[in-house]
């Protein structure tokens, strides 16, 4: 009784290795559109966490008073890593800001009690899709009717945001 070798042809493993490069040519641009996406999402909550937070300082105080800025949060050089949130840097340890985990982008921001309507700035800059390149978002409100701070129209520099 002779027995049949066992094993895959040439063609049948041409076939699989075909497959799994047209599989793996649509979900790496999906999975790097998802992780821009997190990195939008993250973003945009601490930058309305803020807002939150100054809202409610603005209701029980009446004014921003001390907590009226925030320096770049974390501090240091910028990159596309995630780093540590300091909750106690000054301005930032007056607002009841819960943040999961660390933070790819460094936030920063201005209430102007000097001006009329009083204005709250919030600026927000990170490495996006990790080329180097940053981008600063600034999300701006103005006081009205007491303490509602309306939302204006936000920027981006470079102008637009990342296509997606």
């Amino acid at each position: 009784m002779v027995r049949k070798a066992r094993g895959f042809t040439l063609v049948e493993l041409m076939v699989s290795v075909a497959i799994v490069g047209i599989l793996s040519s649509v979900a790496i641009p999906n999975f790097k559109l998802s992780t821009l996406r997190a990195r939008k999402a993250e973003r945009d909550v601490v930058m309305d966490g803020v807002n939150r937070s100054l809202q409610a300082i603005l209701i029980r105080q009446g004014r921003f008073g001390t907590t009226n800025l925030g320096n770049w949060n974390p501090s240091g050089t910028l990159t596309a890593q995630k780093r540590p949130f300091n909750y106690g840097a000054t301005g930032w340890r007056d607002l009841d800001l819960q943040i999961q985990g660390h933070v790819y982008h460094r936030y920063y921001f201005y209430a102007n009690e000097s001006v009329n309507p009083v204005t709250l700035d919030i600026w927000a800059e990170g490495d996006l899709d990790g080329d180097g390149a940053t981008q600063l978002k600034q999300t701006w409100f103005e006081l009205r009717e007491g303490a509602l701070l309306q939302k204006m129209e936000d920027t981006y520099t470079p102008a637009g945001d990342v296509g997606f």
